[in-house]
């Protein structure tokens, strides 16, 4: 948990070993810097905004985008506390870690998503729900394409495909494919299912 305190003068009075870590200013530094405030929010704008936020009587956590000590811009959730007339803590935590796994998986689904669509056979996922229920978590395009069904319709009713499967075949079909999950192991089957009235392998 990142804890700081500055008082009206815009001075720093508190700041703990993990502003320290995280922001690369030791409190000595900071100390000798008298506005603090500016090389923590360089822009002018964000600085009074930080500013007035510190000394404001209402409690409230809110996003804030301060540099480090090496110009990094951070992302971290603040909430300010006023302790009297001169001075303020405020209390927070670096979200920076989080945003940039977030973005790192964003552009990894994205990858996925164009991999996925650029080649010629259809892809899905699956999962079991608690209760044993079989659900698509993914239906590529392709997958659609070939049983003539949307992702919504798929997604909706998971049997939306296997009610395609040729009726000769959807038992076999059915014991393949449990056995594969069960022992999680991969599976290959040659089988047919019936799209709009036509049989297809």
């Amino acid at each position: 948990v990142l804890i700081n305190g500055f008082d009206t003068e815009g001075r720093c009075v508190i700041w703990n070993k993990e502003c320290e870590r995280v922001f690369g200013w030791k409190r000595e530094e900071l100390q000798q810097i008298a506005d603090p405030l500016s090389v923590l929010y360089p822009d002018s704008i964000q600085r009074a905004a930080a500013r007035q936020s510190i000394f404001s009587r209402e409690v409230s956590f809110q996003t804030w985008h301060p540099r480090t000590k090496q110009g990094h811009r951070l992302s971290t959730l603040w909430g300010n506390i006023q302790l009297n007339e001169n001075q303020a803590i405020g209390i927070g935590i670096n979200l920076s870690d989080h945003a940039r796994a977030e973005h790192e998986l964003l552009l990894a689904k994205e990858r996925y998503e164009n991999l996925v669509q650029r080649i010629p056979v259809g892809v899905f996922t699956l999962r079991q729900s608690l209760d044993g229920a079989i659900l698509y978590e993914y239906v590529s395009p392709r997958l659609c394409e070939m049983y003539n069904l949307s992702d919504k319709a798929i997604y909706a009713d998971p049997k939306a495909i296997s009610d395609c499967w040729h009726e000769e075949d959807r038992a076999e079909t059915i014991r393949l494919t449990a056995e594969a999950r069960a022992w999680l192991r991969p599976m290959r089957l040659d089988t047919r299912a019936i799209i709009n009235g036509q049989e297809r392998w």
